[in-house]
């Protein structure tokens, strides 16, 4: 059963590194697939990974129908539909999922085809909105598109594997009506928006934990908190996941079993493990339900009821036959949960226990078990955990031995009874849920203190090849005691440990014009130096383009120091992601046009003239001079920071917000050094900028805009374009590029590299 679950999983996950899908008649290969592994039953395994990877582009297929049109995007779309999730409010905004019925365009009635499940943001006054209520909008939509760095989330790929096929917002001008409110004949969205409802006016101090739990919804989490319980290694506790739908599926089966077993009658007509199993199945049916059936939940339930089920048919399946059939069902299911990182941490850990615990003598001492499951949990899931994440908790074993019996003992059972309880007396679910509040104040507190310790976390960057030597070597270290060749494993698992990511050479430069949506953050390598300029937008006060693309770069880069930070001025396309960077890595120093609101023990101004040399490279600031900064305002684009970088094999421009009076400066001063192979285009190729004698004097090779995909503005202007390709510049654009990359070395000179967008492309990625 186990290899042919690992030949549908490899099956299922081939065909995610496809850039795009297969022809669909592919699909009629399933049939003499089906014939052969009749007539050659030896070949069962081949044939399983062929049906995985068949019946995951029969799934692809299925879930790509319909799409957006491109020809649909920006344009006014009246919709009837519903809403499926719980509305997340952010300020003056709230974001919900919606399921279309209906679509006509807006200008001449027509009926157009959406996809079925979309995500919508509502800005503005915006009315109250409930899972469940049938609305008519007047929307927007656009493809999934996301950031496009390594390192960093990938939007576009978590849409795809919840079913969302567009984003797009709410007009404010058309008729926005409620046309249904939710029906009690729909139970599981009657019970979810009345326990929401419930919850929220409960005010109790950890509701947005008390939501998690319950419903979920982790909309309303601080971003402070999941670094706690990140870098502590908690983070899975504040998910229903698999652990949490197991341990109240087992509390309910116990006590079926308890009670069924006091009525002799009872045992006699059917045994009271069959009952309890099929309670416990449903009890993990109604907590998926809970939650909305989302994808994560999905998994922890179909796990829980094969278990069940096996119990239920009095089948004596062994461990690992109940763990290939789980996987199996899971991904019959649903075939792309293999691209989220739950899947497979759920899943190997389970399979990490399952090994560690073959063959072994079961210990007196129940704590001495519980810690060494803890100890082999964390290094049998390390690999992964880097991999995914570029960190590890070094202090997971400790805070999980801690938070896994209080949560799922104690919190759970607790803030699930107080939340159901709620919907019949107030004051009495209030009473439990401040029980519930209690014991979470203290799993907080052990929490932070762990997370406040100098080793908490270990962020590295480790390159791919060594997950191959370093699943060996756990196989290795975790054999029953006496296995011989135990040092092999730690030498095995070395490479994980020790091997870091590509490093550039000491001369060579790497300028990176990371996608930051419609603003700029630059990523300068000169050997083991790094110097930072602009650091992208903050979207709200819970996310921030610093600690969500920048960090997460840098990390990918193997960088844990800063040693230039440079804000070329205060606009929040430029300075929001500034705190973002701050909070989550050393900066050496800290430099922008001015300092009076920046906290930083190194402050310095950016100064016409002030020049300083990393090896080969030289780094001169052009702009702005002691007149010109008396006159700008911390915001104004033309008190941007003008950076020019030479290097023997070429030399780039980085000229921030500038505007035409400011290009107008630079030639009267610095005539002959304004000839440059990579400008980074003013203003993000606005019109007010790039006049044809400031594109003259610079003469650039490749000019890199940085836009966002679709923005209000506009950028880059077709005028810019216009003049720049007249002189004959390479144009390239973060919003179509996702990241892109220069490297200058004396031995290759200037090398333009592959658009990040281009180098990770899958078929669920937009294609510009």
């Amino acid at each position: 059963m186990f290899k042919v679950a690992f030949a549908f999983l490899l099956g299922v996950y081939s065909l995610t590194v496809f850039a795009s899908l297969p022809h669909w008649y592919w699909t009629f290969c399933i049939l003499p697939i089906v014939l052969v592994l009749i007539k050659y039953p030896r070949c069962y395994l081949v044939v399983c990974l062929m049906l995985g990877f068949f019946w995951a582009l029969i799934h692809a297929y299925m879930d790509f129908y319909p799409q957006l049109e491109k020809n649909l995007e920006g344009i006014d779309i009246e919709v009837n539909g519903q809403i499926i999730s719980i509305p997340s409010k952010h300020g003056r905004s709230s974001r919900f999922d919606f399921s279309i019925k209906h679509a006509k365009l807006s200008a001449n009635g027509n009926e157009v085809l959406l996809p079925k499940k979309i995500r919508l943001n509502w800005y503005g006054n915006v009315p109250s909105l409930t899972l469940g209520e049938v609305w008519q909008l007047r929307i927007r939509l656009k493809r999934p598109w996301g950031f496009a760095n390594p390192g960093g989330f990938d939007y576009e790929k978590w849409l795809f594997e919840q079913g969302i096929r567009a984003t797009g917002y709410v007009r404010s001008k058309g008729i926005n009506k409620r046309i249904q409110t939710t029906s009690i004949l729909n139970p599981a969205f009657y019970l979810r928006a009345a326990l929401n409802a419930n919850l929220e006016q409960s005010n109790v101090e950890s509701i947005a934990v008390i939501k998690a739990l319950v419903l979920g919804e982790r909309g309303q989490m601080t971003s402070e908190r999941w670094q706690v319980l990140t870098q502590t290694g908690t983070n899975h506790l504040l998910a229903i996941s698999g652990l949490h739908v197991g341990m109240v599926s087992g509390f309910v089966y116990f006590i079926v079993v308890f009670l069924w077993k006091r009525c002799e009658r009872f045992c006699l007509m059917i045994a009271a493990q069959r009952v309890a199993a099929l309670a416990a199945i449903l009890a993990a049916v109604f907590y998926a339900m809970l939650a909305g059936f989302s994808i994560p939940t999905q998994r922890a339930m179909v796990m829980a009821t094969v278990v069940f089920l096996s119990i239920f048919t009095m089948q004596s399946l062994r461990p690992w036959n109940i763990l290939s059939l789980a996987l199996l069902c899971v991904l019959i299911l649903d075939p792309f949960s293999v691209l989220s990182p739950g899947f497979w941490l759920s899943f190997v850990a389970v399979a990490i226990i399952l090994f560690s615990i073959k063959g072994r003598l079961t210990t007196k001492s129940k704590w001495r078990s519980l810690v060494r499951i803890q100890l082999v949990l964390s290094l049998g899931l390390l690999p992964l955990t880097l991999i995914f994440f570029q960190q590890a908790s070094l202090v997971s074993p400790i805070a999980n031995l801690f938070a896994v019996p209080w949560v799922s003992i104690l919190v759970v059972p607790i803030t699930l009874m107080g939340s159901l309880i709620l919907l019949l007396n107030q004051n009495i679910g209030v009473w439990f849920l401040n029980i519930s509040n209690w014991l979470l104040e203290i799993f907080w507190a052990f929490l932070t203190a762990l997370h406040s310790l100098p080793f908490a976390s270990w962020h590295h960057a480790v390159p791919l090849w060594t997950l191959v030597p370093a699943v060996f070597g756990i196989i290795v270290v975790l054999m029953p005691k006496g296995w011989p060749s135990k040092a092999m494993g730690v030498v095995l698992l070395s490479p994980l440990v020790f091997a870091n990511a590509p490093v550039i050479s000491e001369n060579e430069l790497r300028l990176t014009t990371l996608d930051v949506g419609q603003g700029l953050a630059i990523v300068v390598e000169v050997g083991q130096q790094v110097l930072v300029y602009d650091t992208g937008p903050k979207f709200s006060e819970s996310f921030n383009t610093g600690d969500a693309v920048v960090i997460p770069y840098l990390r990918f880069r193997g960088i844990n120091h800063i040693d230039k930070l440079i804000v070329s001025h205060g606009d929040n396309d430029h300075a929001g992601g500034l705190q973002g960077i701050l909070d989550n890595m050393t900066v050496g120093e800290l430099v922008s046009t001015f300092n009076e609101e920046y906290k930083h023990n190194n402050l310095n101004t950016c100064d016409a003239g002030v020049v300083w040399q990393w090896n080969d490279v030289r780094f001169q600031f052009l702009y702005p001079t002691e007149t010109s900064k008396s006159k700008a305002k911390l915001s104004s684009n033309n008190s941007s920071c003008v950076l020019h970088i030479q290097h023997p094999a070429g030399s780039m421009l980085l000229t921030g917000d500038i505007e035409k009076t400011v290009e107008k400066q630079l030639l009267e001063t610095y005539t002959d050094l304004l000839d440059t192979d990579v400008l980074i285009a003013p203003h993000h190729g606005s019109n007010t900028s790039s006049t044809k004698q400031f594109i003259r004097a610079v003469s650039p090779k490749y000019v890199v805009f940085a836009t966002g995909y679709r923005n209000p503005y506009g950028f880059p202007d077709e005028k810019v374009i216009s003049r720049y390709k007249e002189f004959g510049s390479h144009l390239v654009n973060t919003a179509s590029h996702g990241m892109i990359t220069f490297k200058l070395s004396n031995k290759y000179g200037l090398q333009l590299l592959p658009g990040y967008r281009e180098v990770r492309q899958r078929f669920w990625h937009s294609k510009s």
